[in-house]
């Protein structure tokens, strides 16, 4: 259910790039969840991960891995997920599904949204409607973790979208 977003932003007026995984794409997964009736399961997985602590972090964690995600990557994003303070994870994922932090706003600067291999979070129709200037790509054989699994065609793509960005 967590997405594999990262976009680059280069609004008109200022000159700024964005770069973000996983919580970057939070609105799409929530729309997901609100469409396919998910919302209360939503909600429960958050209560959850309040309480569970530590355990139920590495678990959903773990849930992320692919088999492109080699075990050393394992060892290093467990390492550096689950060395966060638990204030600082259950904080991030309040606010993140805080459904008064997304608005259904449109935005017209042109995004890249660089996706793991057959994304559910990839819903066409809402990107469209939400991100009408975004170049969608999906990573072949990647997880939720596409920047690290596959790094040279992750830089490749982002390159290529800054490249054709006038700041």
């Amino acid at each position: 259910m967590i997405s594999e977003l990262a976009c680059a932003l280069a609004p008109a007026a200022k000159v700024m790039a964005q770069i973000g995984a996983a919580l970057g794409g939070a609105e799409i997964v929530i729309h997901l969840a609100q469409r396919n009736g998910f919302g209360d399961q939503l909600k429960s997985f958050l209560r959850a991960g309040e309480i569970a602590g530590l355990k139920a972090r590495e678990t959903t964690i773990r849930s992320m891995f692919s088999a492109s995600t080699t075990p050393d990557m394992q060892k290093h994003i467990l390492s550096m997920m689950l060395g966060a303070p638990e204030s600082t994870a259950v904080g991030a994922m309040q606010a993140t599904f805080d459904p008064a932090n997304w608005k259904g706003d449109v935005f017209t600067q042109p995004i890249l949204g660089l996706y793991a291999d057959h994304s559910r979070a990839g819903d066409r129709e809402y990107i469209k409607t939400h991100f009408p200037n975004m170049d969608y790509e999906e990573i072949p054989g990647t997880g939720h973790f596409l920047m690290l699994e596959k790094p040279e065609e992750f830089n490749r793509l982002l390159i290529a979208f800054l490249d054709k960005q006038t700041f």
